[in-house]
């Protein structure tokens, strides 16, 4: 078995058309907005955060990763204090 030269016929993909749903809800998929799934999460992700946080991130004094390290801890304190003793 050597390189193929010529394509077989597994090696052909079907165009992508365009969604129904675009014309029936008027929402587009992420492959229609040339975005892919991490893209949309990291954005999701940022537009959920209060102002003042994501312009920390916007100037780069803090990292997204820095941020969900906090949140972790600050819940986990949380439920830690919340223990019957």
């Amino acid at each position: 078995m050597g390189v193929r030269d010529e394509p077989g016929p597994h090696d052909f993909k079907f165009p992508r058309s365009p969604s129904t749903n675009l014309i029936e809800n008027g929402t587009l998929a992420l492959s229609e907005l040339g975005l892919d799934e991490k893209t949309a999460m990291v954005g999701q992700y940022l537009s959920a955060m209060p102002d003042d946080v994501r312009e920390e991130v916007a100037t780069r004094k803090k990292t997204s990763n820095e941020l969900q390290r906090e949140q972790q801890r600050a819940k986990v304190s949380e439920n830690f204090l919340s223990l019957p003793i």
